[in-house]
């Protein structure tokens, strides 16, 4: 169930699981410096611009949402 308090909650079911992953500003940039590596699995939750690199370029992208 989604639910924001505003509009209608929404219900759906699936089959497999849904993970719902938040990527932060703090990070992404604690990442492309070495200080706390994020875990392969939300590697692609990360990639903002979508070219399969996880750099500057996607805390910018992230930054400018």
């Amino acid at each position: 169930m989604i639910d924001d308090g505003v509009n209608p909650p929404v219900v759906s079911y699936s089959p497999g699981s849904v993970i719902i992953s938040r990527m932060t500003e703090e990070a992404v940039r604690n990442h492309i410096l070495g200080i706390e590596a994020i875990p392969p699995e939300r590697l692609p939750f990360a990639d903002f611009n979508n070219d399969g690199v996880l750099d500057i370029a996607d805390l910018i992208a992230l930054i400018n949402r």
